[in-house]
């Protein structure tokens, strides 16, 4: 199979590896997509010796179909579509136990990485506590952004409660902030998007925002076309 490793600044290798087996306890997942997060970009951009030495595969927005059952694993099938957690975690401590597993006191390697292969490859191994079931109306593409960008973007937005009472402003249109702007719009907020880029705020508001801003250009109090709800950033 085919595999992605930073090797150097800015160089990535296109490695030959065998397939991976299903470990007890987990499965092997022929990915169908899988995203470029903006930390994948800190090791290209600025590699440590624990990226290049003994180096690993990166990425950890994985998206796919289970093609191989480990022993020990039960209520999976081969062919199913799966979403990977790409955390590690216990599964024991008080914060797993509570349902917030980003917060695990006792958690290992996440895939992609500190040494832990992740998807950016044809096949990936996983634990089975970190599958999750892909609904059949979402593509691959959608699983592979919701598995680590789409929850970046929703889960502020619903800790505050974000509704149509609000106005919501998004500072950067990347790739998180134009998700920003998809939920924030689909929770009933009105939606001032601010970027740089012309393209961003093009797209941002074909997506949804009402009122785009350039943070470089001078900018009256009527720019925002008179928009009053309560304000909230994110």
């Amino acid at each position: 199979m085919k595999a992605l490793r930073t090797s150097a600044e800015r160089h990535v290798d296109v490695l030959e590896l065998p397939v991976p087996t299903p470990e007890p306890g987990g499965v092997v997942i022929k990915m169908e997509a899988t995203g470029i997060c903006g930390s994948d970009l800190h090791p290209y951009r600025r590699p440590s010796p624990l990226h290049l030495d003994p180096g690993f595969i990166s990425g950890h927005e994985p998206c796919g179909v289970i093609t191989e059952i480990g022993p020990g694993v039960t209520g999976w099938e081969v062919g199913e579509r799966v979403v990977p957690y790409f955390r590690r975690t216990c599964l024991q401590c008080r914060n797993c136990l509570a349902g917030h597993r980003n917060l695990c006191l006792n958690r290992r390697a996440s895939y992609g990485h500190q040494g832990c292969d992740g998807s950016h490859t044809e096949y990936m191994r996983v634990e089975e506590p970190c599958l999750i079931r892909l609904p059949e109306h979402l593509s691959f593409l959608d699983g592979a952004i919701l598995s680590c960008q789409g929850g970046t973007a929703y889960a502020p937005l619903a800790r505050m409660g974000v509704s149509g009472r609000d106005v919501l402003v998004v500072s950067g249109l990347g790739p998180v902030g134009l998700l920003s702007v998809l939920f924030g719009k689909a929770m009933g907020a009105a939606i001032v998007g601010i970027d740089p880029s012309a393209g961003r705020r093009a797209l941002a508001e074909k997506i949804g925002a009402d009122v785009t801003l350039d943070p470089a250009a001078p900018r009256s109090a009527s720019s925002c076309g008179g928009i009053s709800r309560r304000a909230r950033t994110s």
